[in-house]
């Protein structure tokens, strides 16, 4: 949402951004990035709010800080982004509140209610209550358009791409102590549905070390304790190199300079669509059909055979890795931001 703040800030409209503090460690790394963001305090909320884990909890205390926040400050509109508990509750408030309500990142399905649990089903019910609906993609468009909503749609892209076209133009170099000068490939693991899965994924990154032995495989370890277990396997191994949770504008620069990524997020497929470096999704569904389907990206599952196959392909083919890294990126071209903004202003 950084980019739409800002747009808002520039065009002299006040954006009241409310933090409910569901990662607030995570909060705490984006901060710092945006200047405009400077003045935003993670901290101001009431203390019983502060340590919110279970996803009940979330959507409970986002209803009731946003409710709050939205009788007192009494707004034009509240814009949420994406799938989380957070933005799920922030839309129930708005929506009891009276208020209209835009989603940012409208459209995204897998398909499965439950999967990815409980985000297919807050992204599902968020699109139902909101009055502007802003898809990342013509395919998420037309889900929408499907599906029969009240809401208006609009075709924007995706904010993401803003965010990344914005650090890309900072300039950030990749830190030399984590990737040196050899090649790599960026692996990142973390999803809920895939935590009985992460034996497999070590399993594969340690055979793709030894047979590949001139790469690095740099894996961000996410600070969840299953993942944080799974790290400790990897240890001993020269060329694969577990490092702690990297900021936004450290890591995109990382993966900008990856042969490939090895990957169970979503928006990696965007950001490696994007940045045209190829994508493995390590996954069995994904709400992001499009890097699928444009051939940025390429669903392997969660088995180790078929992780291992398919990035040794990529690693030794060159034009099979051509191919997937000259793909176009279907997620927009980083100037969502101001088309969201145009589209409320004409509307409100």
């Amino acid at each position: 949402m950084a980019p739409v703040i800002s747009e808002f800030m520039s065009r002299g409209i006040e954006p009241i951004v409310i933090c409910v503090q569901q990662s607030e460690d995570l909060l705490d790394q984006v901060i710092p990035i945006f200047p405009w963001l400077h003045g935003v305090d993670p901290n101001a909320l009431p203390s019983h709010h502060a340590a919110m884990s279970r996803m009940e909890t979330v959507v409970i205390g986002a209803i009731d800080i946003v409710g709050q926040a939205i009788r007192h400050h009494k707004p034009d509109v509240v814009l949420v982004h994406g799938d989380t508990s957070t933005a799920f509750g922030a839309g129930i408030a708005a929506f009891y509140e009276g208020v209209p309500l835009g989603h940012v990142e409208a459209g995204l399905r897998t398909g499965d209610i439950r999967n990815p649990f409980p985000e297919e089903m807050h992204r599902v019910q968020l699109d139902r209550m909101s009055d502007y609906l802003f898809a990342p993609t013509q395919h998420a468009a037309e889900i929408l358009e499907a599906e029969n909503h009240q809401g208006e749609i609009f075709l924007t892209g995706n904010t993401e791409m803003d965010a990344l076209r914005w650090v890309i133009e900072k300039g950030e170099e990749v830190d030399s102590s984590i990737c040196g000068d050899r090649p790599y490939v960026v692996v990142t693991a973390h999803r809920r549905e895939n935590q009985e899965q992460l034996g497999n994924i070590a399993e594969a990154l340690v055979g793709l070390a030894l047979l590949k032995y001139e790469y690095d495989f740099i894996f961000p370890a996410h600070p969840t304790p299953k993942v944080q277990a799974m790290a400790k396997t990897l240890e001993g191994i020269e060329n694969i190199k577990v490092v702690p949770p990297m900021s936004f504008d450290k890591f995109i620069p990382l993966v900008n300079g990856a042969r490939l990524v090895l990957t169970d997020s979503g928006g990696l497929q965007e950001d490696g669509a994007y940045l045209n470096v190829p994508v493995l999704v390590m996954r069995t569904t994904t709400e992001r059909p499009e890097a699928v389907s444009c051939g940025s990206a390429k669903m392997v599952g969660t088995g180790a055979h078929k992780i291992v196959v398919e990035t040794l392909e990529l690693l030794e083919n060159e034009d099979s890795w051509r191919n997937m890294a000259t793909a176009p990126c279907p997620f927009g071209n980083g100037y969502a931001a101001s088309m969201i903004v145009d589209h409320l202003e004409d509307a409100l």
